[in-house]
């Protein structure tokens, strides 16, 4: 029994303790919660009111400080906005301030914008186009465009940069342009020199009509002018060379002596095969050569349907008689690096006053030397290990034929008489 109670005794008082010790529990954080209701009670709206003017002096330093930072601007004057009226005097500063630092950043795009568009200029209008080159010119483009992409990113967003995109792709435009009339200017060139004016005209004429506007049409112009010119000449020329009277010197004879070409005291170079001939001055000889024509032939052009297959020959006229029986020659060298291909041409020699100039399409640059003789026969000198073949030759004169070729014409027609004249006993 005297258990029993002591256990209800010890029951009672623990549940006691308990108890009291729950009931302490709330009063504890009633009484930590009291400084917190006593801080939140002590912030008045002066305070506030002072803690928000310096924050607004903090923003209007920012803005005098940073003033490309427009972002940062912006976001802070949204920030401080929200902690304050629309309407209050605080929130109306704060917009002066926001207002004011958007004027300021728009004024200084426009000077960079200025700035660099006039450092651009500079260059654009460097040189007068008479005087310029398109490499020259280039590096001026591009130097120009080098100062339009250091305009400040932080501007990227307002006109100005726009105005300066615009004149980036105006720059642009003419880097094109040189690179286009470039490439046309020396393929018109390439052809010019290959004495093909119709390909260089074509090629002038196919100038983009976009890049017409532009310093290079000029320059354009003044070559369509030279080369235009020069085709009417070369027109002219050949108009007038086909009313000329052609005479042939070579039509496939199999025997160079009947056509009088004289071939020196060995043949065996010279193969006449199929309407074609054939010379091949080997390796051990510094030449072999063939000659025709008499000291009166001043003024002609010569005309021969050839292929040059390796090495070089010469074109002699005007020969004179030295010592012995040598001739010295006024001459024209020409070699298979002197044609752009070596396939069959009509080269056209001519020789006028004191010049003698070579022409055919396909030849590379000029061909032309000063004559030193008045007149004389002509040659063909073909060089050590070279091989050229001839499909015919002709020759016509300017002026009054020479009293020679009439004489020979004459020869050429009894030879031709007696040919035909039967044999006797027949």
């Amino acid at each position: 029994m005297k258990k029993v109670l002591v256990l209800l005794i010890v029951l009672v008082a623990a549940a006691c303790v308990a108890g009291y010790f729950t009931f302490l529990k709330p009063r504890a954080e009633k009484k930590k919660a009291k400084p917190q209701l006593q801080s939140q009670a002590q912030e008045s709206p002066e305070k506030k009111k002072a803690q928000l003017e310096e924050e607004l002096r903090s923003i209007q330093r920012f803005a005098e400080d940073n003033p490309r930072d427009l972002r940062e601007i912006e976001r802070r004057v949204k920030e401080f906005e929200g902690k304050t009226t629309s309407s209050s005097f605080l929130a109306i500063h704060a917009q002066r301030i926001l207002t004011e630092a958007k004027s300021n950043f728009d004024e200084q795009a426009k000077n960079a914008s200025s700035n660099k568009r006039e450092q651009a200029e500079k260059f654009l209008t460097k040189i007068q186009p008479e005087e310029s080159t398109t490499d020259g010119r280039k590096k001026d483009y591009y130097k120009a465009i080098e100062i339009i992409d250091s305009f400040p990113t932080v501007f990227a967003d307002t006109p100005y940069s726009a105005e300066l995109r615009q004149l980036r792709e105006q720059v642009k435009f003419y880097v094109d342009a040189c690179d286009a009339w470039e490439k046309h200017r020396t393929d018109a060139g390439a052809a010019y020199h290959l004495n093909d004016l119709d390909k260089a005209l074509k090629i002038l004429n196919d100038f983009p009509e976009k890049y017409r506007t532009t310093e290079w049409e000029k320059k354009r112009q003044e070559l369509l002018s030279k080369y235009q010119g020069e085709k009417q000449t070369a027109v002219a020329q050949q108009e007038t060379e086909e009313k000329l009277l052609w005479h042939p010197l070579f039509s496939g004879e199999s025997d160079l002596r009947k056509a009088d070409w004289d071939p020196g005291r060995d043949e065996s170079p010279f193969v006449a095969k199929d309407g074609m001939l054939t010379i091949t001055c080997p390796p051990d000889q510094e030449w072999v050569s063939m000659s025709t024509g008499a000291g009166d032939w001043a003024e002609f052009v010569l005309e021969i349907d050839m292929r040059l297959v390796r090495g070089s020959i010469l074109f002699s006229v005007r020969g004179t008689l030295t010592s012995g029986d040598e001739y010295r020659f006024d001459n024209i060298d020409v070699g298979t690096s002197d044609f752009e291909s070596g396939g069959w041409r009509k080269v056209k020699l001519r020789v006028k006053d004191n010049r003698m100039i070579i022409s055919t399409p396909g030849l590379r640059g000029s061909k032309e030397n000063t004559c030193e003789r008045k007149n004389g026969p002509i040659a063909l000198f073909v060089a050590k290990d070279t091989e050229v073949q001839i499909k015919s030759i002709k020759i016509a004169f300017y002026g009054q034929e020479p009293d020679s070729w009439a004489r020979r014409q004459a020869t050429a027609e009894e030879k031709k008489s007696e040919e035909k004249k039967p044999e006797k006993g027949k």
